[in-house]
């Protein structure tokens, strides 16, 4: 079996019944990744670098994780802030870059 440990990470239902179908794969691997470094390690705010999110996410191109970030901003799913974004429960993502 793939997975070995049953273990698990909280994604907003919202997410899942309203966005996920309309928003790009790479915008879904982002809040997947902010989901688990936030939610997942029950923190309120997480340092992720373009280059974290792009190794966690399999993403190969900056531009496409920027803009995948910038999707998630529009839908109001996460909210840009001077020094990081925050997700649609109020936790921090820092920005880096």
């Amino acid at each position: 079996m793939a997975l070995e440990k049953l273990n698990h990470t909280q994604i907003p239902n919202q997410y899942l019944d309203r966005y996920m179908r309309i928003t790009t794969s790479a915008a879904n691997k982002i809040f997947l990744v902010i989901c688990r470094n936030t939610i997942g390690w029950h923190k309120e705010s997480d340092s992720i670098s373009v280059s974290q999110i792009m190794k966690k996410t399999g993403i190969k191109s900056e531009t496409t994780v920027r803009k995948g970030l910038k999707e998630l901003i529009d839908l109001d799913l996460i909210v840009s802030t001077k020094e990081h974004y925050v997700n649609s429960e109020g936790k921090k993502i820092e920005e880096m870059w």
